[in-house]
């Protein structure tokens, strides 16, 4: 199965912060062309949390990364190349970032590539089981899959809808991830917008999900 990781470093926002931040992307990248088990690595701005648009002017980050194994992510941390990244890195965090690795049920290479990526993230306790999320997510895949294609007249318009799922690997408290590529911010729009969508997307909110869109790019 792949292994997908996700990263959301908090930033200061002061002007400073975020050009430093900006100029020290290009560390990251040469320290991820030579990380051994890299398959892919994209970067992107976040552009809306929890329902909520970002603030012009306010810098969110996402990083999403692919790995041929789980070993591969540990390795990356200790090498210099992530180092020297982290040494720029610090002064700049508002919060430690931890690097989340999950083992997903199909690559990330499609939610990716596309324009948009909602990526949701749930807590595993011991009164939500797995099979209860998974379950919950399916609900929520389901009907965002069946909107996806619009009966309009005698046309049948597809919007064509990515996604994978996991549990996480090194985290302490363990999560869930499900994660949706859109192909653009009308897509997404429509799709949401439809009441089997919001009653769905309120169980995963129940269930106590945090998620973000975000627009990413190749590093």
């Amino acid at each position: 199965m792949p292994f997908t990781e996700f990263a959301t470093p908090i930033v200061k926002q002061d002007d400073e912060s975020r050009q430093a931040l900006l100029a020290a992307v290009p560390i990251l990248a040469t320290a991820l062309a030579n990380a051994p088990g890299l398959k892919q690595s994209v970067f992107g701005n976040i552009v809306s949390e929890n329902g909520v648009d970002v603030e012009p002017g306010v810098l969110k980050l996402a990083l999403g990364i692919e790995w041929e194994q789980e070993k591969n992510l540990s390795d990356f941390l200790i090498s210099d190349g992530f180092k020297t990244f982290g040494g720029k890195m610090k002064p700049l965090a508002a919060a430690p970032t931890e690097p989340q690795l999950y083992k997903t049920d199909l690559a990330p290479s499609a939610i990716f590539a596309v324009t948009l990526t909602e990526v949701f993230r749930i807590p595993i306790t011991e009164e939500k089981k797995v099979g209860e999320i998974q379950h919950a997510w399916k609900h929520f895949l389901d009907a965002v899959e069946t909107v996806g294609t619009e009966s309009m007249d005698d046309n049948i318009t597809k919007h064509e809808v990515h996604s994978l799922c996991g549990t996480s690997l090194n985290l302490e408290k363990k999560l869930f991830v499900g994660a949706i590529g859109y192909g653009g911010p009308d897509v997404r729009e429509t799709i949401i917008k439809n009441q089997s969508v919001l009653t769905a997307r309120k169980t995963l909110e129940q269930l106590g999900a945090n998620y973000f869109v975000v627009s990413f790019s190749t590093i």
